[in-house]
């Protein structure tokens, strides 16, 4: 599908901004709203029915994409939703695969926060990592956003306990036993190798704490195994994630980084969020940073937009001295 089609006489297709095996997204006008709106195409059974619902079941959370419309054509499955700005993935890279300490800081406190919510409607995301946090545009680009639903499940608090002590203990009672865990490899939780356990606000909770510390460190150590993909690759892979120490895991970090993983007890399904967000608002506070919500890549821009502005001025000025000569 290409661009300057209309979709349901509602939404013109303007620009292409990413494809893939399961779809296109595009930026569209919506002449109902007269807005910039992200349109998704997605393929039939691509995770379709869950991303939608999920929409539902997260509406009205802060930092979670607005639905504005879904429909379908002959071929494929269509979803009208808010346009945000680049995801963390982007970022990453135009920050040469480093982010400060501050910007760290930052995401984390907001992403915890995101976190709590979509647990307090009682669902797991089971796929946190860079490419699925995304940033607002406008006045909301300081605001972050986790996206991507597909994988999006409903989990039970009331035997969530009592079913994580179970699923621990089958878990270590097969050490070497991997498995191609839920979610996305590096960043997913040490249980999500073995079995299919099911998943709880721990397993989210862990995996945003591999996202930060490779955001701030660069790499995780299990990025180093080169076996290929394959049942020893995820036995090992799961074997590292479940024995390392915090200690070497959080190497170089501060302590309030071992703190967030040493409060993930093996017993418990559900953290302290408040505990985990305080910790890095004081740490943020006793570095002081100053609160401006500026981000790395922020100052790349700016200085961007400065270097173009310069460059546009020497050739106004050149021009100028040319036609004053001729």
């Amino acid at each position: 599908m290409s661009p300057s089609i209309y979709i349901d006489d509602r939404f013109k297709l303007l620009q292409s901004v990413s494809s893939g095996a399961q779809g296109q997204v595009f930026i569209a006008w919506d002449y109902r709203t007269r807005q910039k709106v992200a349109v998704k195409i997605m393929k039939y059974g691509e995770n379709y029915d869950s991303e939608v619902k999920a929409y539902s079941q997260l509406k009205g959370l802060p930092g979670i994409p607005e639905l504005y419309w879904k429909g379908e054509d002959d071929r494929n499955h269509i979803v009208a939703i808010e346009l945000l700005g680049p995801d963390l993935c982007e970022m990453f890279e135009k920050c040469k695969s480093h982010f400060s300490e501050k910007t760290v800081l930052m995401l984390a406190v907001q992403l915890i926060c995101r976190l709590q919510s979509i647990h307090s409607r009682n669902c797991v995301h089971r796929d946190i990592k860079p490419d699925n946090v995304l940033m607002g545009l406008g006045s909301k680009a300081n605001r972050v956003y986790v996206a991507d639903f597909g994988l999006l499940e409903k989990y039970h608090p009331k035997g969530a306990s009592e079913a994580f002590k179970r699923d621990w203990h089958r878990c270590t009672k097969h050490p070497t036993k991997g498995v191609d865990p839920i979610g996305t490899e590096i960043y997913s939780s040490w249980r999500s190798h073995y079995e299919k356990p099911q998943q709880t606000p721990w397993d989210d909770m862990q995996s945003l704490g591999y996202m930060l510390i490779r955001l701030r460190k660069g790499r995780l150590p299990w990025e180093q195994i080169k076996l290929r993909r394959g049942t020893q690759r995820d036995a090992t892979v799961a074997h590292m994630k479940r024995t390392i120490k915090v200690s070497e895991l959080c190497d170089g970090l501060p302590v309030e980084f071992r703190l967030y993983f040493e409060h993930l007890s093996p017993f418990c399904a559900t953290p302290n969020y408040d505990y985990l967000r305080k910790n890095f608002e004081k740490l943020f506070k006793r570095r002081k940073y100053a609160d401006d919500q500026m981000y790395d890549w922020m100052k790349i821009e700016e200085e961007e937009k400065l270097y173009h502005e310069l460059r546009q001025r020497e050739r106004d000025r050149f021009m100028r001295d040319f036609m004053m000569h001729r």
